[in-house]
């Protein structure tokens, strides 16, 4: 019970049964009379709990419609995430369907490429695809056939059954046991197919793994990287290798750098390398193989640009890993993206590496173009060999001040991918921060809510607890109140009978002297004539004078002119009838009686701007 209603109930509650002020009194005493018995309105305590018990009812029918409201609003939440779940597959599925055209066109036209070079090697190739395909389309046929076929058979057959019996009860036990026989042999014979689909699995994947092996592929969680390491060419490249440079010493600095440059990037590599030492050595994030293919596979179908992207696929894995708690999802999440950029970095390094070595392969070949031009042209001119020693020191300083450019440059770069990271680790870290901080702070809030739904409750069961020993106290003052109010009515009514029978006795006393003094009244005004009783009953002169000359139509007229319903149109309403019908049998306040009467059509169709709303409720 809510404070508003709280309060309607006691001053409902003092208004109808604690009255004691005079004006109660007063009103109790009028419902005395001269030769009654006393009465006393006695306190109404059902139509209170009543009140009670419809206010109670009013808050629990207020509880489950806010349940209802809550419900309904978690289901067009869930509907609302199913709705971009399904949108966002729909769109990679499209885009598998591209892909898979776009290499079968391409597996087609490598095909006609092959039959227009006519080459033996290739056509014998393309002759053992052919074959290759041949089978697997011949073993897909068979594997259908052992698999879908019997499935397919036997529901049609439950379901030509289960029409020609309406119920499952009619059937008799020998078809259910022969319906169960044949189903329980599917079953068996569909796991032995999943075993051996299992088995080849197994075996098609350890190939792949050998072959990537092989290959130097390394697998961390569906995301395939070439060894790149192993791709770049370390040492002097052989563009520049067999380049001509008169000035030896010039020529062997030169080359030192790509040395110097591949152990710069070596050492970064490995500084990368042992950084995320962790995040390597954890194969698949601690999950198996498939669970984390499926997990990177899962989250590339949502692109970054998508709005609340990690909720989505947060949710997504959450119904796709059931088995998986949402800290291990989390965790797992965590690793990915660690892996992914360290990967990205990686690839960075290799790319500047790369980059590096090839500016340093084309300034050296220049430089070395320019030497030797300087050389040819120093050994027809003897004259200028000094400028020519002149220029390979200024040939040879600027490769020094190029080279200790490229060492700031390195280092900036380094110093810029540092303070990248750390501000990602800073950013990583405030937001788990703020996290942990909103998850606090809705843990207090429920804890908050449910401690003042405790408290108020307790309030609640106090407050009813003290109106009950109050009513129970009003109770047994207005009982004592009452005894004393019966005998005080008593005594009072004692005193007015008495009152009333001396004054009975003075009236008849004065009553039988006021006739006989009548009576000599009477006497001395007595008329000496004859009695004629007929005379009172016969028309006056005046009065026959005017009846004579009244006429026929005269008499008929009313004696006033009316401008309103008689009562002979007033009873011809059927309405008026059953009206009186039912409140002659008390039935004319029921809901039976409004009915009735909204059905009975009047006499005349009424007006249209005088139509009556009284019934619309009741329709």
């Amino acid at each position: 019970m809510s404070g508003r209603d709280l309060r309607t109930f006691l001053s409902s509650h003092r208004s109808g049964t604690f009255h004691t002020s005079k004006t109660s009194s007063d009103s109790l005493g009028r419902k005395y009379t001269v030769g009654s018995a006393p009465k006393v309105q006695p306190v109404d305590y059902e139509q209170v709990l009543s009140n009670i018990q419809r206010h109670k009812d009013n808050v629990s029918t207020g509880l489950k419609r806010f349940k209802s409201i809550s419900k309904k609003g978690k289901e067009t939440k869930e509907t609302s995430i199913l709705r971009k779940h399904h949108e966002i597959w729909k769109k990679e599925h499209t885009r598998m369907i591209d892909l898979q055209s776009k290499v079968r066109s391409e597996l087609n036209q490598w095909r006609a490429d092959i039959l227009a070079k006519d080459d033996p090697i290739f056509n014998e190739l393309l002759m053992e695809l052919t074959t290759f395909e041949s089978e697997l389309y011949e073993q897909s046929q068979q594997f259908r056939a052992l698999t879908l076929t019997p499935v397919r058979s036997v529901r049609t057959e439950l379901k030509s059954l289960f029409e020609e019996r309406s119920e499952v009860d009619q059937l008799t036990p020998s078809p259910l046991e022969l319906i169960m026989a044949e189903l329980e042999t599917v079953v068996e014979q569909q796991n032995k197919i999943q075993q051996l689909l299992q088995d080849e699995y197994e075996i098609v994947e350890t190939d792949l793994e050998v072959f990537m092996d092989d290959w130097g592929i390394c697998n961390h969680g569906n995301t395939l990287v070439v060894k790149e390491t192993e791709k770049v060419v370390r040492g002097v490249p052989l563009k520049v290798k067999y380049l001509e440079c008169p000035d030896e010493k010039l020529r062997s600095e030169v080359l030192n750098e790509f040395s110097r440059l591949d152990e710069q990037f070596t050492s970064l590599l490995d500084e990368w390398r042992s950084t995320n030492e962790s995040i390597i050595n954890l194969p698949y994030g601690g999950w198996s193989r498939c669970n984390a293919e499926r997990f990177c596979y899962l989250v590339e179908q949502y692109p970054p640009s998508l709005t609340n992207r990690r909720r989505l696929y947060m949710d997504r894995a959450v119904r796709e890993f059931p088995y998986k708690r949402r800290e291990e999802i989390v965790a797992h999440e965590s690793w990915h993206h660690s892996l992914q950029h360290y990967l990205a970095t990686q690839r960075t390094l290799l790319t500047s590496w790369t980059t590096h070595r090839g500016e340093l392969a084309d300034k050296v070949t220049s430089l070395f173009e320019e030497v030797r031009q300087s050389c040819q042209v120093n050994s027809l001119i003897m004259r200028e060999r000094e400028e020519w020693r002149q220029k390979c020191q200024r040939q040879y300083h600027k490769v020094r001040t190029w080279r200790e450019e490229k060492v700031k440059v390195q280092q900036a770069e380094a110093a810029k991918i540092a303070k990248q990271r750390a501000l990602e680790e800073e950013q990583h870290h405030r937001d788990e921060l703020r996290q942990q901080k909103k998850r606090e702070c809705e843990k207090h809030e429920i804890r908050q809510y449910h401690s003042n739904l405790e408290s108020r409750r307790h309030a609640d069961l106090e407050q009813v607890r003290r109106l009950e020993d109050v009513v129970k106290i009003e109770k047994k003052k207005q009982a004592t109140l009452n005894v004393g109010r019966i005998e005080y009515r008593h005594e009072r009514l004692s005193e007015k009978i008495a009152e009333a029978k001396e004054a009975r006795e003075v009236a008849e006393k004065e009553a039988i002297e006021k006739e006989r003094r009548l009576e000599l009244l009477r006497q001395q005004v007595q008329v000496e004539t004859t009695s004629d009783p007929e005379r009172v009953l016969q028309a006056t002169a005046s009065t026959q004078a005017r009846l004579t000359a009244l006429t026929e139509p005269d008499l008929r007229q009313p004696l006033y002119q009316l401008h309103s319903y008689t009562s002979d149109k007033i009873t011809s309403d059927p309405r008026v009838r059953v009206e009186t019908a039912l409140r002659e049998a008390g039935l004319h306040t029921s809901h039976y009686a409004r009915k009735i009467l909204s059905k009975i059509p009047p006499p005349q169709r009424p007006r249209p701007d005088q139509a009556s709303t009284l019934f619309k409720d009741t329709k």
